[in-house]
């Protein structure tokens, strides 16, 4: 696998075997022989992260897990460093990139971007490594690896109901929230049975979403009453309010972000109407919906999925450059 920008082409055995191979690495690579001998098979690899987008998880998880197999890694922001501030074409600027890198990294406020990466990567006779880190409103594939992940762990920790046995309610700002997207698609292909689907007028799931998700075989719910589900859902999945994506305001243009009230919190007495085993989790940043009085609860685990992020992207990196290790140091790497 070369690409990766959606999940839907994934089958259910491949989520089960990548979130062994992701159990396998963060066992390894928590011990210090691990992390020194997974730092030789790659380190003849050049990575870069091209964001135009800002990020902390995404583009500091994939810059650690870059580091720790070893590979030269880049920052690229499209600046105002850069020449696309004397004009230059947003695709010159990737066949650039593309001709000093083996992996390339992308997030970006434009969803098709990936795609016309790797359409013209192909026309170039570029054999490049990309990676979706977040196309607009649409695509966030290794946010949902790493939600997926989170929750296998859990049940195969805890001896609890399997991810496809779970009812997730997916909260909030459905309209632009691409790690909702995303992890929806991942639900379709690991067999998910019921979603309820929880916004408010206008920022309902967008219906091209929710066709996708129907003729998959879920079950849909949806209800504008945070109440109306949680008794009834395992597993709560809330990100913040996205600002981003609408018309710019007063306050962005003067280089202040705009922050909109969201419309559910969860708060302790959201929690303790909640099922004993439930998880709470987000994608993060979060705002106010998740109130940091809540993080002590043992069902919000959005601080164990930031940490999982970096073991996913380990695993990622390692399995779409698994054909460029040094031979040498294949079963060293525990591959």
């Amino acid at each position: 696998m070369f690409f990766l920008n959606s999940l839907e082409a994934w089958t259910k055995q491949e989520f089960e075997d990548f979130f062994r191979s992701v159990w396998v690495v963060k066992n390894n690579l928590s011990t210090p022989q691990g992390r020194v001998l997974s730092q030789s098979a790659l380190s003849h690899v050049h990575a870069t992260l091209f964001f135009d987008q800002p990020s902390t998880r995404t583009k500091m998880s994939f810059m650690h897990a870059c580091e720790f197999l070893g590979m030269h890694t880049y920052y690229f922001d499209g600046g105002a460093s850069s020449s696309s501030a004397k004009g230059e074409s947003i695709q010159d600027t990737y066949r650039t990139l593309g001709a000093y890198s083996d992996v390339i990294i992308v997030r970006s406020s434009d969803k098709n971007l990936v795609l016309d990466m790797r359409q013209d990567f192909k026309a170039w006779g570029y054999n490049k490594r990309i990676i979706q880190a977040g196309g607009g409103s649409e695509f966030h594939p290794t946010q949902a690896l790493l939600d997926l992940y989170t929750l296998w762990e859990k049940s195969f920790l805890e001896k609890s109901s399997k991810i496809e046995e779970k009812t997730f309610a997916l909260i909030g700002d459905l309209k632009f929230g691409r790690a909702i997207k995303s992890l929806l698609r991942g639900l379709q292909v690991v067999g998910a049975k019921k979603v309820y689907l929880v916004a408010k007028k206008g920022s309902e799931l967008p219906a091209e979403n929710k066709i996708e998700a129907l003729n998959s075989g879920l079950d849909l719910v949806e209800t504008s009453s945070f109440e109306d589900v949680i008794e009834k859902a395992d597993v709560f999945y809330i990100p913040r309010m996205q600002s981003e994506y609408e018309s710019v305001s007063s306050d962005a243009r003067q280089g202040q972000p705009k922050i909109k009230t969201p419309d559910f919190v969860v708060s302790p007495e959201s929690l303790s109407q909640m099922k004993p085993d439930a998880y709470v989790m987000s994608p993060l940043p979060r705002l106010q919906e998740l109130p940091e009085e809540i993080d002590t609860d043992q069902r919000a685990i959005y601080w164990e999925q930031e940490k999982n992020g970096l073991w996913v992207r380990i695993a990622l990196l390692h399995h779409m450059c698994k054909d460029l290790i040094l031979k040498n140091k294949i079963e060293e790497f525990g591959a």
